[in-house]
């Protein structure tokens, strides 16, 4: 437990980064899950309200449906890692910096952070903190698809001047705009469905900046003042609702742009550990992502899209791989380049090693070529800050 803000700045110091991810692998059970595991959360960032409804399975009321679908749906958009490659080398334009090589997919990340932020206070019952994360985070994952989009278009160039500068990104419903009709022409099956979704987006964004501006007073959430109470039971509820509304909008997005989530692909079995990153997910990724969908949406969507034209040719492609031997497959880890260790006791902990590690190279690949060296204070700055902290009594 911290006791002192030595404690806490031991704690935030960061002398070497790691990334770490929540991995599951299919061992013939899915099973619903706490939200503390989900999202790794410890213990010190829930109060007395998240400690119990982080624990939602044991909750005995109808908010526990609600709870049980939130948490699909984030355990959904997590498996969206395993879709999105590390390098896309073909829409790489001839810079060297490090960030336009390997940042593809910044946005993506930012909004699994957000969420992450954004379901603690609504697990704590910070209603007003819960409420106005969302905008965010439906920002992030939608501009994330429409940078992927103007990569794929040879456009990278004007994604990589917008990480670096901040400036080039076109305003949100313009992206929508454009993400939509290049989703009609890729997935023509599904235009009914894709029209829906993004006029599903567009309301959610909109109801949503009330809280981002400056609500009127109808409204505002209940509050007791300067005191913990930000929102009641009917404003949680609430909150919950529209979690739910707006996430389970991003994920119907995600799976249109992203079909193969839905087809899975025995990794391990087909390649080894030389198995293509960014490209299929497991069992265990499709079956968490069709929980959040709901079975019959799930067959449904797998039904039209298995007849796309890029959903058949990876999975054409995967087919041409045979199963490997066991043994064939322990030769590929001793192949490994990037194993440590000690070998895994048999192929399920195998599997899971591979997607942890290919998962935290995504987020490193994202993070690590931020600039960390801070450029030191102009005499001006200090001065002001001076004159800002001085004891005027």
């Amino acid at each position: 437990m911290l006791q002192s803000f030595d404690d806490i700045a031991a704690k935030l110091v960061v002398e070497e980064r790691s990334f770490s991810s929540h991995v599951e692998v299919f061992n013939g059970i899915l099973q619903e899950d706490t939200f503390k595991t989900v999202f790794k959360i410890e213990d010190e960032e829930l109060n007395q309200y998240g400690a119990v409804l982080a624990e939602w399975m044991k909750i005995q009321h109808d908010a526990r449906e609600y709870l049980r679908k939130l948490h699909w749906l984030t355990r959904a958009l997590l498996q969206f890692q395993d879709v999105l490659s590390l390098v896309a080398v073909d829409a790489q334009d001839d810079s060297n910096e490090l960030t336009n090589v390997l940042a593809r997919h910044h946005c993506y990340y930012e909004g699994l952070l957000h969420l992450r932020s954004a379901t603690i206070s609504l697990l704590n019952a910070n209603c007003n903190a819960a409420i106005t994360s969302l905008r965010p985070i439906v920002e992030r994952f939608t501009y994330s698809i429409y940078w992927d989009v103007m990569q794929e278009e040879g456009k990278a160039g004007r994604y990589n001047s917008w990480l670096q500068t901040g400036k080039g990104k076109p305003r949100f419903r313009d992206a929508l705009s454009i993400i939509e009709k290049r989703l009609l022409q890729r997935r023509s099956r599904l235009s009914s469905r894709i029209s829906k979704v993004f006029g599903g987006i567009s309301g959610s964004y909109k109801v949503l900046c009330t809280w981002t501006h400056t609500p009127t007073i109808n409204f505002s959430l209940a509050t007791g003042g300067l005191s913990s109470m930000q929102g009641d039971l009917s404003d949680w509820l609430f909150c919950l609702h529209m979690f739910n509304i707006t996430l389970a909008n991003i994920l119907h997005l995600y799976v249109y742009q992203y079909p193969m989530v839905l087809f899975p692909v025995d990794l391990i079995r087909k390649w080894g550990c030389k198995m293509p990153v960014g490209v299929f997910v497991d069992e265990c990724a499709a079956r968490i992502v069709g929980e959040a969908l709901g079975e019959r949406t799930a067959k449904t969507l797998g039904a039209l899209l298995v007849e796309d034209e890029e959903v058949r040719a990876k999975l054409s492609h995967a087919k041409a791989f045979g199963g490997l031997t066991d043994e064939a497959i322990w030769e590929t880890w001793e192949d490994f380049k990037m194993k440590s260790g000690e070998r895994p006791k048999d192929l399920p902990t195998l599997a899971a090693q591979q997607k942890a590690q290919y998962r935290s190279m995504g987020w490193a690949f994202n993070y690590m070529p931020k600039k960390t060296d801070e450029e030191p204070l102009g005499e001006e700055i200090e001065n002001a800050f001076r004159i800002l902290y001085r004891d005027e009594t």
